[in-house]
């Protein structure tokens, strides 16, 4: 997995724990970042903010390290704080590491959803190739009409 790089927003108030484990997920020091995440978990309540980003983060890295029970670690944080980009983020990453592409397809539309401007799902948006929907549904996307209305659009979105 070649994109391991950590993009947030602002980790100030994350645990030093949590800190040390990004770090070390960076170097590909995967077991040690696992044990990381899973310290800063247990030095948090469910009712700390940042407790379900350190239990997504757990999830991604036990994965990494072959333990199934990650995928599930990452779904889980996703349904207790739907609102933070990184989590989603995670859950792609997780589900590409799977091959599970339809799932990573759509969580990366609910990340996209809730955090619009978020670096790192714009980047797997991208590495991902996903298109955006055509202009008319029910024709296909080599009818002339839909790749004329979407030449449209796009020239008009380079305009703005």
């Amino acid at each position: 997995m070649s994109y391991l790089r950590a993009i947030y927003k602002d980790y100030s108030h994350c645990c030093n724990a949590f800190i040390d484990g990004i770090r070390l997920l960076e170097e590909r020091a995967v077991i040690e970042a696992s044990q990381c995440f899973q310290q800063a978990c247990a030095l948090t309540s469910p009712s700390d903010p940042g407790f379900y980003k350190y239990l997504s983060y757990h999830g991604l890295a036990l994965v990494l390290r072959g333990d199934d029970s990650g995928l599930e670690l990452c779904r889980r944080a996703i349904q207790c704080a739907p609102a933070d980009g990184d989590m989603y983020m995670n859950l792609v990453r997780v589900e590409c590491f799977y091959r599970h592409r339809k799932q990573a397809v759509m969580a990366l539309q609910q990340g996209l959803d809730r955090d619009v401007i978020h670096q790192g799902l714009q980047l797997m948006q991208k590495k991902l190739g996903i298109r955006k929907k055509q202009p008319v549904a029910f024709l296909s996307r080599q009818h002339p009409l839909n790749q004329h209305i979407g030449r449209l659009i796009r020239r008009r979105s380079f305009q703005t």
